[in-house]
């Protein structure tokens, strides 16, 4: 399986996975399986409940694979879970049409696609694919703060507090997209360039995690966390706490 850089005649150039043969496509829905074994398991895991699965937001194929699911299960009156499936097969199939045809298919980051067409697209290179790791973090020089939020951009009231506390605050973007061991590094990085504050703004819905981001928080050696729960504090949240403090951890919980 390729990665390919590709220009269109607009000018715009774009990367895109490149499936030619039936072991491109296997690879593809490899890939594809461990996509959807994740999404599954952030799903079954939170307390977040069925009808508010569309407020949890993701970033490319498993964000897609969330939405098209939640469209479906509205329209067939089923659960999210049970649709999955159907579109991931749904998907490979029509994949596998397309090479019966001799078509090279193009996909892109959100897992949409479309086939090459000689004369609007133009290969400009290409390279074996090797999965990108999420990049949406940002770590600034001297920086004391970091946030974590689960959307691809920074609440008003995030920036409005840290603003008044480190102007050159970092933050973690599309939380969701990073497991344990990438979110150590990103928080053993912050550190390293004078971070030691963690704060999150969060209705705490989502415990699982929750213990996820402490793990890498402890794992990273970082002392200092700050919790403002948005949708008040229960016992989950307080056990969660005592769990960071038995590690070591000071944490301040803003009322």
């Amino acid at each position: 399986m390729k990665r390919a850089h590709v220009k269109d005649k607009f000018g715009m150039e774009h990367n895109f996975i490149v499936l030619r043969t039936l072991e491109d496509i296997l690879e593809y829905q490899k890939m594809l399986d461990g996509e959807t074994s994740q999404l599954v398991h952030k799903l079954i895991t939170s307390d977040i409940p069925v009808n508010s699965w569309d407020h949890i937001r993701m970033s490319g194929e498993k964000g897609s694979l969330l939405h098209g699911s939640m469209c479906t299960a509205v329209v067939k009156g089923s659960n999210p879970l049970y649709e999955l499936p159907g579109l991931i097969s749904g998907k490979i199939k029509r994949f596998l049409d397309l090479l019966t045809d001799e078509e090279t298919i193009f996909v892109n980051k959100n897992g949409g696609y479309c086939y090459y067409m000689p004369g609007y697209h133009e290969i400009l290179s290409e390279e074996e694919y090797r999965a990108e790791p999420p990049n949406s973090a940002v770590i600034k020089a001297n920086t004391t703060y970091i946030n974590l939020e689960n959307d691809p951009q920074l609440e008003r009231h995030t920036i409005q507090y840290l603003s008044t506390k480190d102007k050159n605050f970092s933050y973690v973007l599309n939380l969701r997209d990073y497991d344990v061991h990438v979110l150590t590094k990103v928080f053993s990085d912050f550190r390293d360039n004078g971070g030691c504050v963690v704060y999150v703004y969060t209705t705490g819905i989502d415990v699982p995690q929750m213990y996820d981001y402490s793990e890498a928080i402890v794992a990273a050696g970082l002392k200092h966390v700050e919790f403002e729960f948005n949708a008040g504090e229960n016992p989950e949240h307080k056990n969660l706490v005592q769990y960071l403090v038995e590690r070591g951890v000071e944490v301040k919980v803003i009322d």
